[in-house]
């Protein structure tokens, strides 16, 4: 079980200073929306990619910002349903965590220690546990994709990247809203309100709900005994979310409180079962039932999942002179219990149950100067600590010779106490050298702190330890304006991201991650403005990459030695007339270990290499030239929409499709343990009203029906060595309806 309650109090005090200065740091949330991002304008969408207030043209960030009008219409109700369309962004679900990579960086976090490599923040927190993101989108003014290290003003972990999620804020009139989708086969109903408005004088309010269920895209082909283990459907969603808001004073002084509350519960994924390196099944599950893909069923023995969230923030700004100060401050607490089949057979031979508990603090610090002057300044400092507990529970039916002897065991292993603690301070400095074009430099302190205490009922050792990490990261960069619709970029940067440990593991810990960043970009308008393109080109070296390793009955994290990634990006929108609009996404991706030696404890004889480790010659796999885990060398998102003008409105038709080439999931780049290339096809048909208050679709999602792998573990030779695998949703059709005011 898992609890998240999130609540975000903010003190605004603009007005000491200039307007552009109460508006550098903090934003207007609904002035960000009502810059048409429905129609495809990104360029225009104001983000905070920088911690400033800007265009997404005059950022220089490889940055893709959705709003909220184009997450209802696209149908997309959770993090992610992003995935598809948005350049070389990968991301799923490992058990009881998140699993985000960007330009192939990130971290499954299976087992609680390691932290992930593109950092989530939700209303300007750092989560330190990023599941809760991927199942809703309460009343999100936009989404900002930060792609590439950002090392300097979102430092903490954020090798691969950032995705920052910003939430609607209460306004002074009253504005309210409700959205209803029906969906078939399966059976699914989404909803999501809101009121917002001037509560008494001084005091502004919003109330926003969501909720989301599904029946479950899988039938489950094992009979029920009346355990509520024993799931009839998997895949499938219930959740819900509440967030109520209180804004009070105008001008000078501004006060914002937010609580929110989310629950996720249901069967959780179905689990199949796709092979063995071998090709040969263990005898255990040799002759059972597999269920079928193309109909979506399947044999699990269990699945369930029960997530809760609760989290405070505190958040002031005070506008100082010719800058403006912010302080945020955070107490968070998350729980996750999750109960998965561990096979995809009939055969009760293995699952995973999960229980993670955290609670986290945050806090920063941000100064920034006023951004109409040629100098521009942000300081800032922030701290942030978690402790957590994480249990796993893992029985297997019979173990390989010689150990079958021992007949069924379960293996009871976790971290009773994990501290993680870590501080930095950070500048950038930004100078108009003319009207056209900037300098700018950045340089970031960070100090990692962690402990933990591992238990296992096989025993562990050492059980305990004790390990702390810094580093100073910096970025050196220039834009130019090259005209009035185009600007272009160009940095050099470096990342870090803190050791740690693995829980259920030995306390040994592994070392952080660094990485440097060349990049170059060019974002604008051509052609009157009936084509936009943000362009990005990068080079990146890692070391130390962290990898997660399945070995014996727990997955660990490794170091890889180093890795290089090499990739271009663009986002391109094109309309030749005012009723038509293409949206084409593309990104190509070289990633690829440059030094790795390493053992697949799934094939513990297959040890084709040798290599030379402090003068002892050592046997392994040689993984130099291997592809990164989750990064597809190429990824195509085109869609097209055709605009209708009737009497009362506004008819959109259009469709979507989402391209990806071969993914691996492991280091070992083998075909059990990958997706092949596939695609999937959406179509929308979509009213809006002249006055736009009324909104109505038709959708259909993966209208061919493709089966495509979201995840594939493949299990030590301990537990037989099985590859199992989890699928993205299935077909969906419905129909929506909205009205707001």
């Amino acid at each position: 079980m898992r609890s998240y309650l999130l609540i975000s109090a903010s003190i605004i005090l603009p007005g000491l200073a200039s307007p552009s200065v109460a508006q550098a740091l903090s934003g207007n949330a609904e002035t960000a929306s009502s810059i048409s991002d429905a129609d495809g304008d990104s360029a225009e969408i104001v983000v905070t990619a920088s911690r400033r207030s800007d265009s997404v043209k005059n950022t220089p960030i490889a940055v893709t910002a959705i709003g909220g009008d184009a997450l209802r219409e696209n149908q997309i109700a959770n993090l992610a349903d992003l995935a598809s369309s948005t350049p070389n962004i990968q991301i799923s679900t490992s058990f009881n965590n998140a699993n985000i990579a960007i330009r192939g960086v990130g971290n499954s976090q299976f087992a609680a220690g390691s932290d992930a490599g593109v950092a989530v923040h939700s209303d300007g927190v750092y989560l330190g546990q990023s599941v809760l993101a991927l199942a809703t989108m309460n009343d999100v003014e936009r989404v900002e994709i930060l792609r590439g290290p950002q090392g300097t003003l979102f430092g903490r972990n954020a090798t691969g990247g950032a995705i920052n999620i910003i939430p609607k804020r209460p306004t002074e009139d009253l504005h309210y809203g409700v959205e209803a989708s029906f969906g078939l086969d399966p059976a699914m109903v989404r909803s999501s309100a809101y009121v917002s408005g001037s509560v008494v004088e001084g005091l502004r309010g919003r109330l926003s709900l969501s909720q989301n269920y599904n029946k479950g895209y899988t039938k489950n082909l094992v009979a029920s005994s009346g355990s509520s283990a024993v799931p009839s459907r998997l895949d499938d969603a219930d959740s819900a979310s509440i967030r109520a808001q209180l804004e009070a004073g105008t001008g000078a002084f501004v006060t914002r409180l937010s609580l929110e509350y989310m629950k996720d519960k249901g069967a959780g994924p179905s689990i199949w079962l796709t092979g063995t390196p071998s090709g040969v099944l263990p005898p255990v599950v040799a002759n059972t039932p597999l269920g079928n893909l193309d109909k979506r069923q399947v044999y699990n023995n269990y699945g369930y999942k029960n997530n809760e969230a609760k989290f405070a923030t505190l958040i002031s700004t005070l506008d100082i002179g010719q800058g403006q100060i912010k302080a945020t401050a955070s107490y968070g607490e998350t729980r996750i219990e999750t109960l998965t089949d561990g096979d995809g057979t009939a055969v009760d031979h293995t699952s995973t149950y999960a229980l993670n508990n955290a609670k986290q603090t945050f806090g920063e610090l941000i100064y920034a100067s006023d951004p109409a002057r040629p100098l521009g300044l942000i300081l800032g400092a922030n701290y942030f600590h978690e402790r957590s507990s994480q249990a796993f529970s893992i029985p297997i039916s019979t173990l390989p010779p010689p150990l079958d002897v021992l007949g069924p065991v379960v293996y009871d292993a976790g971290a009773s106490s994990l501290k993680s603690t870590s501080y930095a301070a950070f500048g950038q400095a930004q100078y108009k050298i003319s009207d056209a074009f900037r300098v700018f430099a950045g340089l970031r302190y960070s100090r990692d702190r962690k402990a933990i205490e591992n238990y296992s009922n096989f025993g562990v050792s050492p059980a305990a330890g004790r390990e702390s990490w810094s580093r100073t990261t910096y970025e050196l960069g220039a834009s130019l304006k090259v005209n009035a619709n185009v600007t272009g970029y160009a940095k050099y940067g470096t990342g870090y991201k803190g050791g740690g440990y693995s829980a259920a593991a030995n306390a040994i810990a592994f070392n952080p991650e660094t990485n440097t960043n060349m990049e170059i970009g060019l974002k604008g308008n051509y052609l009157g403005g009936a084509l936009q393109a943000n362009l990005a080109g990068f080079h990146m070296k890692y070391k130390n990459l962290q990898v997660n390793q399945a070995v014996g009955a727990v997955v660990l994290v490794t170091n890889a030695a180093r890795a290089t990634i090499n990739g271009f990006e663009a986002e391109l929108k094109i309309r030749p007339v005012q009723a038509f609009r293409v949206d084409l996404n593309a990104s190509w991706l070289d990633a690829r270990f440059d030094d790795f030696f390493s053992r697949d404890d799934s094939r513990p004889t297959f040890l084709p290499d040798t290599k030379i480790i402090n003068g002892i010659p050592v046997q392994g796999i040689d993984l130099e030239d291997n592809r990164l885990p989750t990064a597809p060398k190429y990824a195509v998102s085109a869609g097209a929409y055709y605009d209708i003008s009737i009497d009362s409105g506004l008819v959109t038709v259009g469709g979507r499709y989402d391209w990806k080439s071969r993914v691996y999931f492991n280091e070992f780049n083998t075909r059990l343990s990958s997706q092949k290339a596939i695609g999937k096809l959406n179509l929308f048909l979509r009213y809006t009203s002249n006055d736009q208050r009324w909104n109505a679709s038709l959708f259909a999602l993966n209208v061919t029906d493709k089966q495509v792998k979201e995840n594939v573990t493949v299990v030590s030779a301990l537990i037989g060595s099985l590859g199992v695998a989890r699928y993205q949703p299935a077909r969906q059709f419905g129909l929506s309806l909205g009205y707001r005011y």
